[in-house]
């Protein structure tokens, strides 16, 4: 069999295991590979969520170990006294911030390894998580009811089975109860930790919430490992984790506050509706082409949902007698360039209180001369695609003017519908920097 094998300083592969040898016969495997004594003595885990190989008796076949499973290896120290190991314990599980060290922008170094954000692709959705919430609604229609949801249920659990709804606190409550596991978000803008299903479970899973979008987080061996060695599930009881994820958080949100004082406020690019001269689109580009940057990639991408958020209530403003229906037909775009990407955004407002950001394209910009024939022609038909996209975004803006000129309608009766006509310009700071 073919064992990876995790560690404090990094991995190692076994490739002659058998399923007959004993978990005493892998341990001695395991010390040799990674140059251990014979009289040091470790802890095997494995499996998912790991659990400890504790009867060194049992073969690996019995104790579930399996060819190309990742098995963690933790040192176990000699005795000391009981009070010395006590105060040793309290350290390691809660793990003052003292402790850690954040080696790069989203990678905090803990006692068991490094803390990394993962960046997820903005997939929207899948058909599972559609209908593990949806199944989830109907077991508990007393907890989910119209209130909760903000919209009848069944029209609810339509919507957010369409390929392009995005979840939000009502989905992370009912994963947490289907996983049985504590998720604990953090809100980057403002450090808060949101915890579904606290108290219930004694594992927890971190994710960091941007504004906009989910990111998950995960402990490795070392900050270049690949997410194939990643553990994301954690005991509610190992505080040195939350604090790392604390740290990394506060991190990226200096890194945000810093970008924002230095950059000029303004969006990039503002495109202008010609009838009307209302904003109707925006431009982020985030960067040079060659620069990972995933601080001013997700703060751009705040960026560009808050101004198109700020352009549909400016266009509803617009008409003292908006029509609901025609608004919720609505959709703006918003393009962001980064890392030889365009990626394409569209915003709509479905409801009086809700509003629903989707990453609708992302189109590749050819950057290889050797490869330009081949690039070029898909890529010059992606500008019939966004010319296809801008014009119905300026009908659907057309027939709300059209309809609510026609229609005496009232407006939804929020706090957001007496929001005043805004620009999506955000004014220059006044203030000095410190």
């Amino acid at each position: 069999m073919r064992l990876r094998i995790r560690h404090a300083e990094g991995m190692a592969t076994l490739s002659d295991a058998k399923q007959e040898d004993t978990v005493a016969m892998l341990k001695d495997a395991i010390k040799n590979a990674i140059s251990l004594s014979a009289a040091q003595d470790i802890q095997i885990s494995g499996g998912y969520p790991p659990k400890p190989f504790n009867d060194i008796n049992m073969d690996l076949k019995a104790a579930g170990i399996r060819d190309g499973d990742t098995l963690n290896i933790k040192l176990v120290g000699t005795p000391v006294p009981q009070q010395q190991q006590q105060l040793s314990s309290t350290a390691s599980s809660n793990a003052p911030s003292g402790t850690l060290k954040t080696l790069k922008e989203g990678s905090v170094q803990t006692v068991n390894g490094v803390l990394q954000l993962r960046v997820m692709e903005d997939d929207n959705s899948c058909l599972f998580r559609s209908i593990v919430i949806v199944n989830g609604i109907k077991k508990d229609p007393d907890m989910y009811s119209d209130v909760t949801l903000g919209q009848p249920r069944d029209k609810y659990m339509e919507w957010i089975q369409k390929p392009n709804s995005w979840g939000g606190a009502i989905e992370l409550a009912i994963f947490s109860t289907y996983f049985g596991v504590e998720i604990d978000s953090i809100d980057v803008q403002t450090g808060r930790i949101d915890k579904f299903g606290e108290g219930l479970f004694d594992e927890r899973v971190l994710i960091v919430y941007s504004g906009i979008h989910y990111d998950a987080l995960a402990l490795t061996p070392t900050v270049d490992s690949p997410p194939d060695f990643d553990q994301t599930r954690f005991p509610v009881s190992e505080d040195f984790v939350l604090n790392a994820a604390k740290q990394l958080v506060d991190g990226l949100r200096k890194t945000n506050d810093d970008e924002a004082a230095d950059a000029d406020p303004k969006i990039d690019i503002i495109m202008s509706h010609k009838q009307n001269t209302l904003a109707m689109s925006v431009v982020e580009v985030s960067g040079p082409n060659h620069k990972v940057n995933k601080s001013h990639y997700i703060g751009d991408r705040n960026k560009i949902a808050k101004n198109l958020k700020s352009i549909i209530k400016t266009i509803e403003n617009t008409s003292s007698t908006p029509d609901i229906q025609a608004l919720k037909k609505v959709k703006v775009y918003g393009l962001q360039v980064y890392l030889n990407k365009i990626y394409v955004y569209s915003l709509s407002k479905i409801t009086c209180s809700y509003y629903l950001f989707v990453l609708e394209k992302t189109i590749n910009i050819p950057c290889s001369p050797g490869l330009l024939d081949q690039q070029l022609p898909g890529f010059l038909a992606s500008f019939l695609y966004l010319g296809n996209i801008y014009s119905k975004s300026i009908a659907s803006i057309n027939k709300f003017f059209d309809d609510s000129n026609k229609n005496n309608i009232p407006s939804y009766s929020n706090s957001e519908a007496s929001t005043p006509n805004v620009s999506p310009r955000k004014p220059k700071q006044t203030q000095p920097r410190q």
